[in-house]
């Protein structure tokens, strides 16, 4: 079991499951850029196999961090790189369950604008100075 584990979460492995993640969101391009964003979304990045690269290697990079002891003398700026990365994952799932095109705010996110337009980046009020703070 034990080797299953080192295996699992070597770093040959998590080279293998970025070249995956990376190749699979240029074939997401693709098929947005031919077929549209919901396609896009529906076939790769809301796919179990997709979540599954992610958090695998999720995972992996804090394995990393402790069997590397990547946060002593030298080694911190390779400590942080990875745990920027599971960061980014447990962002990733915070906002999953939210729909598209929506500005959240606050933990646990809420709703607090929509776009009702194809470019909201461009035209959606994004100010949040107006808002309380959760009781």
């Amino acid at each position: 079991m034990k080797k299953l584990i080192h295996l699992l979460t070597s770093t040959r492995i998590t080279l293998l499951l970025l070249l995956a993640f990376a190749a699979s969101m240029a074939v997401a391009t693709f098929v947005e850029n031919d077929h549209g964003t919901a396609t896009a979304r529906a076939l790769v990045y809301e796919a179990w196999w997709f979540e599954l690269i992610m958090v695998w290697m999720a995972v992996n990079f804090l394995m990393h961090v402790r069997q590397y002891r990547l946060f002593s003398k030298g080694k911190w700026p390779v400590g942080l790189f990875h745990m920027a990365f599971v960061i980014i994952v447990l962002g990733a799932g915070v906002t999953r369950d939210l729909p598209s095109q929506v500005t959240a705010f606050g933990v646990p996110a809420r709703i607090v604008g929509e776009a009702g337009c194809p470019e909201p980046a461009r035209s959606m009020d994004q100010i949040l100075a107006d808002l309380e703070p959760p009781a």
